[in-house]
């Protein structure tokens, strides 16, 4: 996962901002791009040097960008011509109970060269092609299976963690051979923490809760907010490893930062307003040693 250390943008966004819709000069992002995936080839990625697309668009520097929107839609990467990344499906399930999806159905994607695809989870079974998402207060979760080229990025709000983002993940992970839940592996990157994530009531019942039955993921603030309404401190890492274990998963890392808390490391959109987008990343190695 980057910070937003080491680029090259200015003001609200100085740093090595990833994001091409937050107001950014275009210019800028495009050199943070760059250097973000020669960082990713020197650990084993394999993308092309350099590749057409502007700065807004999907393959922009010759990385897998996504357009993320809240959702569940989840991405099938694979390799097209000269070996830029290319899609080869989504997957939009309509969830009506967490946990429970219906069977798998790939839809073509567009395959526009600089088609930037609405998404908010990606996965791919190509050797040394990194799937990515964009973060700036949401949780950010990078799966893999142990023993075969299968991982997945997953771009995770409140919203589409209540969705069933997840869920909708591993499903699609397992359906392209990563085998079982319970041996694949997570990673939950920096995000907003537990003594952030400030939230209204109204969020609470998206996750099985309420004011008088907050569960073990949710507290009430002392004081109410600006309007005189209560507010709650909801706990999304929390959340989300309570939904890895519910689906069978073990293996659960944890990077333990908050981006709010921490300005110097971290773009954050709850504490800045106009600010930066940072980005996680998974890929299988090409060399066998390298894993």
């Amino acid at each position: 996962m980057s910070t937003r250390l080491g680029g090259v943008s200015r003001g609200p966004w100085a740093g090595l901002n990833l994001g091409t819709a937050v107001g950014d000069n275009p210019a800028d992002v495009a050199e943070n791009r760059r250097r973000f995936l020669a960082a990713l080839r020197v650990g084993g990625a394999v993308l092309p040097e350099d590749a057409a697309g502007g700065a807004g668009a999907g393959l922009a520097c010759g990385g897998p960008w996504l357009r993320q929107v809240h959702g569940v839609r989840v991405l099938r990467w694979g390799r097209g011509a000269a070996g830029l990344p290319q899609a080869l499906g989504h997957w939009q399930p309509q969830v009506t109970v967490a946990g429970e999806l219906p069977p798998l159905d790939w839809q073509a994607a567009p395959q526009a060269p600089t088609a930037l695809h609405e998404a908010d989870a990606c996965l791919t079974t190509e050797p040394g092609l990194p799937c990515i998402v964009q973060i700036a207060d949401c949780l950010p979760l990078l799966l893999a299976a142990p023993d075969r080229p299968a991982v997945a990025a997953v771009h995770a709000g409140w919203r589409g963690l209540a969705g069933g983002v997840i869920e909708a993940a591993v499903a699609a992970l397992q359906a392209v051979g990563a085998g079982p839940a319970t041996r694949l592996q997570a990673w939950i990157g920096a995000c907003i923490g537990p003594e952030a994530f400030e939230v209204g009531a109204e969020v609470l019942p998206a996750f099985g809760a309420s004011p008088a039955e907050p569960g073990p993921f949710f507290r009430a603030r002392p004081q109410p907010g600006p309007d005189g309404r209560p507010r709650w401190l909801g706990d999304l890492p929390g959340l989300a490893r309570a939904r890895l274990q519910a689906l069978g998963l073990r293996q659960i890392e944890q990077a333990g930062a908050c981006t709010v808390q921490a300005p110097e490391r971290f773009y954050s959109f709850r504490r800045d307003g106009v600010t930066g987008r940072m980005a996680a990343a998974v890929w299988w190695p090409v060399d066998p040693a390298a894993r």
